[in-house]
């Protein structure tokens, strides 16, 4: 999005024919704010009404030649941001991209490639360019993400019920387990606070949303510190830490070079 924290701002949501980017795209619309709606089919936006401020796309974002229409057309509606005026991006990611379950291994690759993107880029802006990146991290969300999914035939070795991912399968597959999972429109609606709060309270790396991906995300983090510090002897063994040239390396890299 645009830097403008006023109703000059211009969302542009990809991906908004359903599911939580819906929710963002309506949200964004019903706050006054201009937003750019793309989807691969454009009839899929006609949720959204047409008028000034709404500006719906088709775009494959697997397609340089759409990608580039696209922004033209966003271009020509709403112009360009001043030099170093900046802007807003966020990576719609999930807890996914920091853990992992079992039986979505290619989910959780393209998450976590995500994520180290994300995290990568965000370092290598120069800051007076103004250009902000956020991970947007929920737990489950109450969309037809579950039941979309689809469930190819298992291999002998991993159909019973011994095997890890039975018992998630048939979590998944329960329609009431979706009762604690978070509302999509309230999660669009603290991602659209957080944004324009920005100049308050500075974004941070990564937003988690959801009563489930507090508990998860801590007993992941605590599971890999504790692992840390059982493997800290072996870890120094090939490099020791008090070195100076180490204690340099180190600084340098946390703090930015």
């Amino acid at each position: 999005m645009s830097p403008a924290f006023d109703t000059n701002g211009v969302w542009i949501v990809t991906g908004c024919s359903a599911g939580l980017r819906q929710s963002i795209a309506r949200h964004v619309y019903a706050t006054g704010h201009n937003i750019v709606a793309t989807a691969r089919n454009v009839d899929s936006l006609d949720y959204l009404p047409d008028g000034p401020k709404v500006l719906k796309l088709s775009l494959d974002v697997t397609s340089q030649e759409s990608i580039t229409a696209a922004v033209n057309s966003t271009v020509k509606r709403f112009g360009l941001n001043a030099p170093g005026q900046g802007g807003t991006i966020v990576q719609v990611s999930s807890i996914g991209g920091y853990l992992a379950f079992q039986g979505n291994a290619f989910y959780h690759a393209s998450k976590f490639a995500l994520e180290g993107l994300t995290k990568s880029v965000n370092r290598e802006l120069n800051p007076k360019w103004n250009i902000k990146l956020m991970i947007l991290s929920p737990g489950g969300v109450k969309t037809k993400f579950a039941s979309n999914m689809r469930f190819l035939p298992r291999h002998p070795a991993y159909n019973n019920d011994e095997a890890p991912l039975t018992g998630l399968s048939k979590y998944i597959k329960i329609p009431s387990s979706a009762d604690t999972w978070a509302d999509a429109d309230k999660c669009a609606a603290v991602l659209f606070d957080v944004v324009l709060g920005q100049k308050d309270k500075p974004l941070p790396t990564r937003l988690n949303l959801g009563a489930d991906a507090l508990p998860l995300m801590r007993h992941e983090v605590g599971e890999y510190l504790k692992e840390m510090e059982d493997w800290e002897e072996e870890t120094l063994k090939v490099m020791p830490s008090t070195t100076e040239g180490s204690v340099l390396l180190v600084d340098q890299l946390i703090k930015g070079f």
